[in-house]
This record gives structure tokens, C-alpha cells and sequence, in this order.
């Protein structure tokens, strides 16, 4: 009658007549439990290091796919910065024209209320030759007669002054100075 049969082939009886396993034959049950144990313990082991390295290719997965990302988030970002970046261009090249048009209706409205304002232009206008010893002013025909009776006042403005004339000029627009 046969017992069992070992991995390595071999097999295991009971002795004829008797319920015992011979000594020759158990020393290869006592090594087949040895192997056993040894191959539960390699097993366990195995499962640990294959957990290990399954964590490892996730998180390098993981890692991965967050620089992927990051990549293609930084793409389109750059896309975003460029397409902003062209907007302001454009606005800029539409708003300053509007602006300066604006500017010179309420510029304009404000010398036709307060036509004497026209002394301070020309003051901050001619600030940085105040060294000069010959001044030429030339203003638009209907701020003229504003500048000639406020001429005593231009002239404190020059400190070694010989000479101020204001005269006016077709191509210079309301409020403007040369």
C-alpha cells in the first residue's frame, strides 16, 4: 500500500503488517517537511518582494503619468500665455488711438470752458528750457490773445530770458504749442 509520493519521485510505504514508516523511508518524510517548510517560507517571501515591486511600478506609473500631465499642462499654459500676450497686443494697438482721441475731446472741452489753462501747457511745455535766453512760442491763433495778456507771467518763468515771442501758427491745433 502506498503512503504518499514525493515531489522527488520516490515513495513512501508502510511497513507489511505493521502501521510504521521505516526509518529509511521517514528521514525522507522529515526532508520532505523541511522542503515544505522551506518552500511556505521562499513563497512568503516571494509574495512580499512581488507586493514590493508591484507599489514600486505603480508608483512609478503614478510619477509618470503627474509629469505627463504636468507637461501637457504646461503646453497648454504656454498656448494660453501667447494667445494673452497677442490680445494685449491688439488691444493696445485699438485702445491708444481711443484714448487719445478721448484725451483731446477733454483736453479741447476743457480749454473752450477754461481758455486760460492754456498758460499752464505751455509751462509745463517749456519747463525744460527755462536756461534759454530767446524763446519762441508758437500757439494757435485763438490761444494767442490767452498768451499775450498772460506774457508777464510766462516771462517769471525764464531765469536769464532776453527775449519771449509768441506768435501763432495755421498747423497747430487748439490747446497745442511749439
Amino acid at each position: 500500500m502506498k503512503l504518499f509520493t514525493l515531489i522527488s519521485g520516490k515513495q513512501v510505504h508502510l511497513q507489511a503488517g505493521e502501521k510504521r514508516i521505516p526509518a529509511s523511508e521517514f528521514s525522507l518524510l522529515v526532508n520532505a517537511t523541511e522542503l515544505l517548510d522551506s518552500v511556505r517560507k521562499e513563497a512568503t517571501e516571494f509574495r512580499k518582494e512581488v507586493a514590493i515591486e508591484a507599489e514600486k511600478i505603480r508608483e512609478n506609473a503614478f510619477q509618470e503619468g503627474y509629469q505627463a500631465g504636468l507637461k501637457s499642462w504646461n503646453q497648454q499654459l504656454l498656448v494660453l500665455e501667447e494667445a494673452i500676450q497677442k490680445l494685449r497686443e491688439e488691444v493696445s494697438e485699438k485702445i491708444l488711438p481711443l484714448a487719445l482721441g478721448a484725451a483731446k475731446k477733454i483736453f479741447g472741452e476743457e480749454l473752450k470752458l477754461h481758455p486760460d489753462r492754456i498758460l499752464d501747457i505751455i509751462r509745463n511745455v517749456v519747463r525744460p528750457v527755462t536756461q534759454h535766453k530767446k524763446i519762441h512760442i508758437y500757439v494757435n491763433k485763438c490761444d494767442l490773445p490767452i498768451l499775450e495778456e498772460k506774457k508777464s507771467e510766462l516771462k517769471e518763468i525764464f531765469e536769464h530770458l532776453e527775449s519771449l515771442v509768441i506768435q501763432e501758427r495755421s498747423d497747430i491745433e487748439p490747446g497745442g504749442c511749439m
